[in-house]
């Protein structure tokens, strides 16, 4: 058994054998006698701790004489240190480039442009690229430049610089290189810009990881609420959603946890490496399943809501029916009504068993009173997943249409006149029509959308509502309830596309600009309709 002993090669520990140590230390004194250059005998050490790691010898490692011989034989003959000479000091043909953070040019941490000291392009483009990279992935590429950053080190010295660029390692390069960059300034100011970064990346980092939890709690209640709508949706694809969202939810908060431990430690390391690319590869997978599974599936369940959809008749006389004058409707439900013009009168509703929960035939009461229909329903309807559930009523023309917590669209004709009573409603009035005299009395911030309406007269009443018409010529308007909420007005408006009317009175007075804002709000568009 050989005796060893232990020398330092830029500060790095090593165990030598006693005779290799002669052999490496005479070496070492050769290269001195021919370059008094400190700078240039520090790129030497460090280059043979490369080739030391490139044949598998790390810090604490035993050398031997065959590992010394194969340094001589990489750097050379000692007469390439001459103070006027270019060779290089390593006689391979072929200089293996090494990437490297270049932080003397940096603006974070140097990892744009170590990479573009690599692929020999402008730091700009690399730095553009990494921006775009952000925008792309949502933010995923501030995570992937953190590792990097940590994965990536930093060119500590000329023979780095060089290794980086694939230059030669000579004399001349070496003072090239060490003229250009201050390493000594650079060595010091990095350990601390490096943990500043660190630290504030760390926090942002523990900041994520917290907000993640407290998206998995909302998540979780999202998916509870969602479970819960009326349309079936089968217990294995819940489970798997469920499943699936939760464990990228996990694997999202573990990623950025060990994000913060490596950026407070300053220190990746394997495990930690292997952890971080393992919790966001399961993440996104994880994440994409789910979202694959929940979309595939509504598309499924929408499918065959929509083909198992009934059209079924309410029964309503049909004689009652076509000599009514007034509807009223009460309820969540949505009613279209269409003036029968020689159509034969009819009461449909679409309805929809696939759907558990939503309003069905036995759940609408409608029954003619006198000149009335009524409709009314106490369960509420369902709305979304393209389909839609409404009663389509044909028949003769309505002098009186009353509506609470209601849709309604009525497919009319000119007329005489219409009343139209409101609470919580949405009234439309499709066609382009004339009305010689139009009523609305509107409560609970309800509209009517009659954009294609011409009143002879308007006669309104309304807290907060809107009535939109094309034109009217006289208005006649009150107003009630006017009132201030968390920091702004609220009104009822009158909104016309063409023309000021003749005459307007707002509660009983003459209205003019000067009374805009005084619980009302008038306004005229002329350009808007083509």
């Amino acid at each position: 058994m050989k005796e060893i002993t232990r020398i330092h090669l830029a500060k790095v520990p090593y165990d030598i054998e006693i005779d290799a140590k002669k052999v490496l230390q005479k070496y070492l004194d050769e290269l001195k006698k021919y370059s008094a250059d400190e700078d240039i005998f520090s790129d030497v050490e460090i280059r043979i701790t490369e080739i030391l790691s490139e044949n598998k010898i790390i810090a604490g490692g035993i050398i031997t004489l065959e590992d010394v011989q194969k340094i001589k034989k990489q750097i050379g003959d000692p007469s390439v240190f001459r103070e006027d000479d270019n060779q290089p000091l390593e006689n391979n043909s072929k200089v293996k480039k090494k990437l490297y953070r270049d932080t003397q040019n940096k603006i974070i941490t140097g990892v744009a442009s170590g990479i573009a000291e690599y692929f020999e392009v402008d730091a700009i483009i690399v730095r553009m690229a990494f921006i775009l990279a952000c925008f792309l992935s949502f933010g995923v590429g501030i995570p992937v430049y953190i590792i990097l950053s940590l994965i990536i080190p930093r060119a500590k010295n000329a023979s780095e610089i060089l290794n980086l660029r694939g230059k030669k390692i000579t004399a001349n390069n070496i003072k090239e290189v060490n003229a250009e960059y201050d390493f000594a300034k650079i060595n010091h100011s990095s350990e601390n810009t490096k943990k500043v970064i660190c630290y504030f990346l760390g926090v942002i980092s523990l900041l994520i990881a917290l907000g993640g939890i407290f998206l998995i709690y909302i998540g979780n209640i999202g998916l509870n609420q969602a479970f819960t709508v009326p349309v079936e949706i089968d217990e294995a694809s819940k489970i798997a959603i469920r499943v699936l969202t939760n464990i990228s939810g996990i694997t999202f908060v573990l990623f950025f946890l060990v994000s913060a431990i490596s950026l407070f430690l300053i220190k990746l390391g394997r495990a930690r490496l292997i952890l971080l690319i393992a919790s966001f590869i399961i993440s996104v997978t994880s994440f994409t399943s789910g979202i694959f599974i929940a979309i595939s599936r509504s598309y499924s369940i929408r499918g065959d809501i929509l083909a198992n959809e009934k059209v079924v008749d309410l029964n309503i006389d049909k004689q009652k029916l076509s000599q009514i004058k007034n509807i009223k409707v009460d309820g969540d439900i949505e009613v279209n009504y269409s003036v029968a013009k020689n159509k034969e009168v009819s009461a449909k509703f679409h309805q929809f068993d696939k759907i558990k929960t939503t309003i069905k035939k036995e759940d609408i009461k409608a029954e003619i009173v006198g000149d009335t229909l009524k409709i009314s329903t106490a369960k509420a309807n369902v709305y979304g997943w393209g389909f839609k559930q409404n009663i389509d009523i044909v028949g003769p023309e309505i002098e009186k249409i009353t509506l609470n917590n209601t849709r309604f669209d009525y497919y009319g004709v000119s007329q005489p006149k219409l009343e139209i009573v409101q609470k919580s409603s949405s009234l439309k009035v499709l066609g382009d029509i004339t009305i010689d005299e139009l009523k609305v009395m509107q409560e609970n911030e309800s509209n009517v959308n009659a954009n294609g309406v011409i009143a002879n007269k308007l006669i309104a009443r309304s807290d907060i509502g809107r009535i939109e018409l094309f034109k009217a010529d006289n208005v006649e308007f009150e107003t009630f309830n006017c009132r201030n909420r968390q920091g702004y007005h609220s009104y009822a408006e009158l909104s016309l596309e063409k023309g000021k009317p003749a005459k307007i009175l707002l509660n009983g007075k003459d209205f003019n600009e000067e009374r805009r804002g005084e619980c009302f709000m008038l306004d005229i568009d002329e350009d808007r309709r083509i």
